[in-house]
């Protein structure tokens, strides 16, 4: 009937509106990532309060970055990030990686405004390239990041292997003015992903 269309109506015009910011905000931290990849997490939270992105963020929000760290430099980057107040905040004094043991690469999640319940599932430095995941089993993330990296497109997908509700919209980030032609130069000029989320079951409600 009318009613029941002009509900499904305003239902899809919210979600909309809701996944258009989140495509919004990671277009743009994936600009700010690529310009500065050294970015702390520090950095990154007074970025987003500077924006005042808690107060526009129905449904929830959390914005992140996965950083991509060789194992030769894995030792260096956890003793730098744990100089930062905001990084030891998050990840509660830890630095164990997640799940532990040597790999050639690290995908280490930074996540630095979380406004909701949107992604507490998955513990502080968990690596999302890891063959298997604690509690997920073989992990729905690799093959994804690999995509999103060798073509550049954002993806908008259910959070993998843990909850339908929450909507993810990643993309990859390049070093800038680095070439991206070939199959091989993504790869080579990746400096990892960006990424936001937010919970659409609090948005239907």
């Amino acid at each position: 009937d009318q009613v029941f269309r002009t509900d499904a109506a305003n239902l899809t015009a919210t979600l909309g509106s809701t996944l258009d910011r989140d495509l919004d905000l990671t277009r743009t931290t994936s600009a700010i990532v690529s310009m500065n990849p050294r970015i702390d997490e520090s950095q990154l939270l007074s970025w987003a309060r500077q924006l005042r992105l808690a107060r526009r963020s129905a449904g929830g929000q959390l914005i992140f970055f996965v950083r991509e760290i060789s194992q030769r430099d894995l030792a260096a980057y956890l003793q730098t990030a744990e100089r930062d107040p905001a990084f030891r905040h998050l990840t509660g004094g830890q630095s164990q990686i997640v799940p532990a043991g040597p790999r050639s690469h690290y995908c280490l999640v930074q996540s630095f405004l979380d406004t909701g319940n949107t992604h507490s599932s998955l513990p502080p430095l968990i690596d999302l390239c890891a063959p298997t995941l604690p509690g997920i089993g073989r992990s729905p993330y690799a093959a994804l990041l690999q995509e999103m990296a060798e073509t550049g497109q954002v993806q908008v997908v259910p959070e993998p292997g843990v909850d339908a509700s929450i909507i993810v919209t990643g993309v990859a980030v390049y070093r800038p003015r680095a070439p991206l032609r070939s199959r091989a130069q993504p790869r080579t000029a990746l400096l990892g992903w960006v990424g936001s989320s937010f919970d659409a079951t609090s948005v239907i409600h």
